[in-house]
């Protein structure tokens, strides 16, 4: 019994290290349409009083295939933010940004992270992705006498990434084509790394070569539960809408960069209307032998964003 007793406390304790360290997850499956998500945004308690301090929690899980291609950062904004601290009157006070950096100017919070830190799950051994928690404690404003009013609150995440898909064709001359016929094409199978953009070739994997330029039609597609945009420019929480919906899409056959419109090796935009879009590519077909198998990868960069809100009401003091 004691043996028991024992044991029960040195797990209990054990748990409690690993929960406070962060290395138990958060307990979110893989996902084949997202890289990161928002587990979690909000507030410890649902309302306070005007002289309270509160505490806003955002937790993030990376639940994709890789790592994110670069920094990924985090901002809290909504309400008026002033920091002074008598005065109570002109926004909320931040107390306690934990590890954020707060600016005041902007009325906003933000916190960055390497793609180091950000680590995904391992599907084989069943062990989750990397889950963090931001929290930001703050004072808020004064309310007005005898009113309770409600604040909302965004939470936005912004996370470089690429999506990788490689797809097979082969090719049957035209004399080849005469002589023995070919059996009859299927689609091509697109295999594409985890990711909230999606790229499928449209195409049948066997063709008949005819002519000297093998066309290669491309559909990129938006499955994610946020918005997406170019990452030739770093994350920035206040994106213009003309550059939402846009990914830079290469193309390779066989190890060598092909032409899909701005000239060989120079990405296309794919800009999408209603999440989809369409990038045509040509490149040429082997005519030194009867049959030809080409290996085509395709590869979309970007930045992808996840918005969430939250409310707290704030009741005054009589």
């Amino acid at each position: 019994m004691i043996k028991n007793i024992k044991k029960l406390f040195l797990f209990s304790v054990v748990f409690a290290v690993l929960l406070v360290s962060g290395c138990t997850g958060r307990g979110s499956p893989f996902s084949e349409s997202q890289g990161a998500v928002v587990n979690q945004f909000a507030f410890d308690v649902p309302s306070i009083y005007e002289d309270e301090d509160v505490a806003l929690s955002l937790v993030f899980e990376n639940v994709g295939a890789k790592n994110m291609a670069g920094d990924t950062s985090i901002w809290i904004y909504g309400p008026a933010m002033d920091s002074n601290v008598l005065d109570r009157s002109k926004g909320w006070l931040i107390t306690s940004p934990s590890g954020g950096t707060v600016d005041y100017a902007k009325e906003l919070v933000t916190w960055s992270m390497t793609s180091s830190e950000f680590y995904p799950p391992d599907v084989e051994r069943g062990i989750p992705g990397m889950a963090k928690e931001v929290v930001v404690v703050m004072k808020p404003m004064d309310s007005p006498e005898g009113m309770n009013p409600s604040y909302t609150f965004n939470g936005r995440m912004c996370y470089p990434y690429q999506t990788t898909t490689m797809s097979t064709l082969t090719s049957t001359g035209k004399e080849e084509y005469k002589s023995s016929g070919d059996a009859a094409p299927g689609a091509a199978i697109t295999r594409n790394s985890a990711g909230p953009i999606r790229i499928q070739l449209k195409s049948g994997d066997k063709i008949r070569a005819t002519g000297t330029t093998l066309p290669l039609v491309f559909t990129v597609s938006d499955v994610g539960n946020g918005f997406v945009t170019q990452n030739t420019d770093a994350c920035n929480v206040n994106i213009d809408s003309s550059s939402r919906g846009q990914v830079a899409l290469t193309v390779k056959v066989d190890g060598e960069a092909i032409d899909c419109g701005l000239g060989v090796g120079v990405p296309a935009v794919a800009r999408m209307r209603s999440g989809q879009a369409v990038v045509y590519c040509t490149t040429t077909f082997n005519s030194a032998v009867p049959k030809s198998s080409y290996q085509i990868v395709a590869t979309a960069a970007y930045n992808y964003y996840v918005d969430a809100v939250t409310e707290i009401t704030v009741k005054a003091i009589d």
